[in-house]
């Protein structure tokens, strides 16, 4: 399970954290430099968690903990538009991101190469919405 922590950090003194919680109940700090981390998904495939800055406006795609890829380096997954940042955030099992752009009043899906798409939702859903889940075929808001 990975938590994100963002206590007082922010672009300019990006200190929140990004903790791994092993199934044993250890606690292994991932890191310590990111700008308001925020939302957090993991690939099904185990290999990626996906972080939301939000204070940088961008999704950051890190190595898990159990990554086996030869090739394991953290990059810039998406920056986003609008809003505050990405909050509640989900991966779909064909690799796309769903997130719920906070103080946009929208739903973004970004495909697995970065590409973002926007869908706004209803004026009555009002502007700050935080999460997404999913049951079944249904996007829960």
């Amino acid at each position: 399970m990975y938590i994100t922590v963002p206590g007082t950090s922010t672009v300019l003194n990006p200190n929140g954290r990004l903790f791994y919680v092993a199934p044993d109940g250890k606690v292994q700090l991932i890191n310590d430099r990111l700008a308001y981390p925020n939302g957090v998904a993991v690939a099904a495939d185990g290999e990626t968690v996906l972080v939301s800055e939000f204070a940088a406006k961008r999704i950051l795609s890190l190595p898990t903990v159990a990554a086996r890829s030869a090739v394991q380096m953290a990059y810039v997954y998406s920056n986003t538009v609008g809003g505050f940042g990405i909050d509640g955030m989900l991966l779909l099992k064909g690799g796309e991101l769903v997130g719920a752009n906070f103080g946009a009043r929208e739903i973004v899906v970004i495909d697995s190469v970065g590409k973002a798409i926007a869908i706004p939702l209803p004026e009555t859903a009002g502007k700050y919405t935080t999460n997404v889940a999913l049951h079944g075929a249904t996007l829960y808001v």
